[in-house]
């Protein structure tokens, strides 16, 4: 695993029950290094298959987080390359589509090129991954998807409210 990508948060009964972000939990996901998109392998994103799910950041070259995303039925390698389809016309990559409309002002079907784009603009953006460790016991039950919908959420209301980040989600 690649350390400078990916923090690891053990799932546990009581993660499903907290009503807000943990500020330890904010400053684990800063503390983490990432990767930098053009430096990224597709072996940085396979983990264990207890360790394959959770939420992941992009990561502006100024340090702001930019993008949130989960990846609760989909592994990580699997959710995570879907982000960089540029066909025209595709429906997975929803962080490119979002930069190309806020950040490049592309209005209606973006095309190959728009998108081919935005994937050049974003190269030296960096991705970090919290991956939810579930113990060897459990499976990804719904209850451990809602917990990841449930930090995704907390995540992007966290970051979208910091001073000068503009955040892609919707």
């Amino acid at each position: 695993m690649n350390i400078n990508l990916v923090s690891l948060l053990k799932y546990t009964a009581a993660l499903s029950k907290i009503n807000s972000l943990p500020q330890p939990l904010i400053q684990q996901i800063s503390a983490l290094p990432g990767v930098k998109i053009r430096d990224l392998k597709l072996t940085d994103l396979v983990l264990p298959a207890n360790q394959c799910n959770g939420i992941y950041f992009f990561v502006s070259p100024n340090d702001s987080v930019v993008y949130v995303g989960k990846a609760s039925s989909r592994c990580f390698v699997e959710r995570l390359g879907g982000h960089f389809d540029l066909r025209a016309g595709n429906w997975f990559s929803s962080f490119l589509r979002a930069y190309a409309r806020i950040v490049n002002g592309v209005v209606g079907d973006l095309s190959s090129e728009d998108y081919e784009k935005s994937y050049n603009d974003i190269l030296d953006y960096r991705l970090k991954i919290l991956a939810i460790d579930i113990p060897a016991n459990q499976t990804l039950s719904a209850a451990v998807k809602h917990t990841i919908a449930m930090l995704e959420r907390f995540f992007v209301k966290h970051y979208k409210y910091q001073p000068g980040i503009i955040v892609l989600n919707r």
